[in-house]
């Protein structure tokens, strides 16, 4: 291994710009190959992006053979996930895989078990932990700013209008519970959400949700486009005294400022002292608002030098990845890590579907 790590974007979908800017800014990253069954799709990223057309593929399994590539960057359909991640360490390539990790915890074992005989590394991208709002939130309930933390509210409301355009045919697998796992709120999106839940306050004991749904067009109540929400997830955390909960919502006729998803995520967690707010994340909604600030015993105080833009989540994510391979470092998260999410995920849905509390240790599918 050089200083530099060749990566292979495998799916060239939406999300993938924000992947490609992050790798191609990295100095010790090279964009080295991209892959999509769409020919037409591939050849105008990898032009976009200045791949060589000889490391443009359909193939995946055209693209493993290439030796020059160290890792790749899975951003696929869930229901591919396991599939493509044994494909890639067999073929001793480091595997970045999109959230959710897979399609059930089985497959996640799988994934996990793989990765581990072929000795390669295994991480779930999860940009979220990554975005320095929410860097700086932890850092500052780590120092102790609010005191005790109790809880947590998370809020994200979903519209089709304010964001980039998303065409309703590259949302179609999602609504898809084979291919999605899920819903794409609660399930897809909101993995994203439990995953900091848990990076903000600890393990998490139990679980109770109620999902509903909603159509996507006005008036519509079936298949096959109908969204997970509106939803109400609460949850006990394993430390005494400190509990969380979200809110999930579909505004049919809002309109979120933003460069990209038209998602409005907002955090509050209350500690002993007062409350931490993150008040954007996808979107930025209301502008005057600072992206995060504190109230502490009396005291406002906002954080403006915080940078907020999405993209820079995407950065740091794959930088702690580039810096893991090139360091045998642990990347974040891990297989194991990503796992454990995806179970807090499941007991959510299975608490709606059973009506009941659901202890994640349960959780068995």
């Amino acid at each position: 291994m050089t200083d530099q790590v060749n990566f292979a974007i495998v799916g060239c979908g939406r999300i993938s710009d924000l992947h490609a800017k992050a790798y191609l800014k990295n100095p010790n990253a090279n964009l080295a190959a991209i892959c999509d069954i769409d020919e037409h799709k591939a050849d105008e990223k990898g032009h976009d992006w200045g791949v060589p057309a000889k490391m443009v593929f359909q193939s995946v399994d055209a693209m493993l053979k290439k030796e020059s590539i160290d890792a790749v960057d899975l951003l696929l359909p869930h229901h591919l996930h396991a599939k493509m991640t044994e494909k890639a360490a067999k073929a001793g390539k480091h595997v970045s895989v999109q959230k959710p990790m897979a399609l059930n915890l089985t497959e996640c074992q799988h994934m996990i078990d793989v990765c581990a005989e072929a000795g390669v590394k295994l991480r779930v991208f999860e940009n979220f932990q990554f975005y320095p709002p929410y860097m700086k939130a932890k850092e500052l309930l780590d120092e102790g700013v609010i005191g005790r933390p109790s809880f947590i509210h998370i809020k994200l409301c979903s519209s089709m209008s304010g964001g980039w355009n998303v065409p309703l045919d590259a949302w179609e697998w999602r609504f898809d519970d084979e291919r999605c796992g899920g819903g794409p709120l609660v399930w897809d999106d909101g993995y994203h959400k439990f995953s900091i839940a848990n990076y903000f306050l600890g393990e998490i004991e139990k679980v109770k949700a109620w999902i509903d749904c909603t159509g996507v067009f006005e008036d519509e109540q079936e298949p096959p486009t109908v969204l997970d929400a509106p939803a109400a997830i609460m949850w006990k955390y394993k430390k005494p005294r400190c509990y969380g909960s979200m809110d999930v919502t579909y505004s049919r006729k809002g309109n979120f400022d933003s460069d990209y998803y038209a998602a409005d995520e907002r955090v509050e967690i209350t500690g002993e002292k007062g409350y931490i707010w993150i008040n954007q994340c996808t979107a930025h909604s209301v502008k005057d608002e600072p992206a995060i600030m504190t109230f502490v015993q009396g005291d406002l105080h906002s954080y403006p030098d915080v940078e907020a833009d999405w993209q820079r989540s995407f950065d740091n994510a794959v930088d702690q990845f580039v810096e893991a391979i090139l360091e045998d470092e642990t990347p974040s998260l891990t297989g194991e890590e990503g796992m454990y999410i995806q179970r807090f995920a499941h007991a959510a849905h299975f608490s709606a579907q059973k009506g009941k509390e659901i202890n994640l240790e349960d959780v068995e599918c």
